[in-house]
């Protein structure tokens, strides 16, 4: 439980940072992968296998989008 909420709020501060910090390309990205994010959890509420899954997608989504707009925030667009 620690672990989970620990990652979350890193996961805030760097998304808030980038929002914050970044250009237009950051931002949006950034803005996209909170969007994901929040898909990701709403998906997990359903407790069958397929939401499950769909979940852990979206959850890894979401990071593949959060490291394209760091990469963009840290090129300065």
């Amino acid at each position: 439980m620690i672990f989970a909420f620990s990652a979350c709020l890193f996961a805030a501060i760097a998304l808030c940072s980038v929002i914050v910090f970044g250009g237009v390309w950051a931002r949006n990205a950034a803005i996209a992968a909170s969007f994901i994010a929040c898909m990701s959890q709403f998906v997990a509420q359903d407790l069958s296998n397929k939401a499950y899954r769909a979940s852990i997608y979206l959850a890894y989504g979401s990071f593949v989008v959060f490291h394209l707009a760091f990469f963009w925030l840290v090129r300065g667009w």
